[in-house]
């Protein structure tokens, strides 16, 4: 991976120096999703909505902390228009001098707790209590198996070809213009740097990779990708098609033009990939925008 900057502080007679310094290698810290609870035979799962006020989850804590509870994992959601707040927490009670009963009695006390409930974890390989999943507490998603949507797009491709690749393509293209849509629909008072920087981080919070777009005067864009959701290891450019298609539709969008894949190249050593794109040439008939990268 390229090198990175990152911020380095020191104090020095009070003050701090503020140093920016080279680092090696990029450092990910991962979304790791509720799904799947801490293991232990006394971790307990909590749900507790409370009101939305200042203090709520230290009122809360404190009192698995006086009662000796490791808390091993805590999430939680704001919901403006009901003004609550949704929390799940993970709950050793190995080391406890209370049991669960009496510390959902004590937290039940409190005057911003609406419900609570708890579950054992045992035996349990998912979360017990959310659903469904959100992103901006109104957009439903689903979680699949980055493998699984590979394993589709290899298939369709070993069976159909290029004319399968050329689906795949096609499919994210869609998708990627309704990504772009929604956001120029939610975000209406945003340039279109702004929204590209969104669709950016939009890209890195789903998953799909470390995305850098870069625009040149004439609509044409240099993509660079750091960890894509691809196959690298299997060296054909038909792989990937989907995740091609969605940023080409979502710059499309954005653009308000056509535009084609004017070439693409993948670095096995750096798992990364980069993508160039330009403005679509309408005089050429059925010109195809994968031109450049299907066999």
């Amino acid at each position: 991976m390229d090198k990175g900057l990152f911020l380095d502080t020191q104090a020095n007679n009070d003050t701090k120096r503020f140093e920016v310094k080279k680092e090696e290698k990029n450092e990910y810290y991962p979304n790791n999703l509720s799904l799947v609870p801490p293991v232990g035979e006394n971790v307990f799962e909590f749900l507790i909505v409370t009101k939305d006020e200042i203090g709520v989850m230290a009122n809360i804590t404190s009192i698995f902390a006086n009662h000796r509870v490791n808390l091993q994992n805590i999430t939680s959601n704001r919901n403006p228009e009901t003004k609550t707040c949704v929390a799940i927490l993970f709950a050793d009670f190995t080391k406890a001098d209370s049991t669960v009963e009496g510390v959902l009695k004590e937290i039940k006390t409190l005057h911003s707790v609406s419900r609570i409930e708890a579950q054992n974890t045992r035996g349990r390989v998912f979360d017990s209590f959310l659903f469904p999943l959100l992103i901006r507490n109104k957009i439903r998603v689903i979680t699949l198996r980055m493998e699984g949507l590979l394993k589709a797009e290899r298939h369709l491709v070993q069976s159909m070809g290029s004319a399968g690749a050329s689906i795949m393509f096609q499919v994210g293209r869609s998708y990627g213009a309704d990504v772009m849509g929604a956001l120029q629909s939610d975000l209406a008072s945003l340039n279109k740097v702004d929204l590209l920087a969104n669709f950016e981080a939009g890209l890195r919070a789903t998953g799909w990779g470390i995305c850098s777009i870069r625009s040149g005067r004439n609509h044409d864009y240099q993509i660079n990708v750091e960890d894509p959701p691809i196959m690298l290891q299997d060296e054909k450019r038909e792989n990937g098609m989907f995740f091609i298609g969605l940023i080409l539709g979502a710059l499309e969008k954005l653009d308000g033009v056509e535009l084609r894949v004017s070439g693409s190249t993948r670095d096995l050593s750096k798992n990364t990939m980069s993508v160039r794109m330009e403005r679509r040439n309408t005089n050429i008939v059925n010109q195809d925008p994968t031109l450049d990268i299907l066999p």
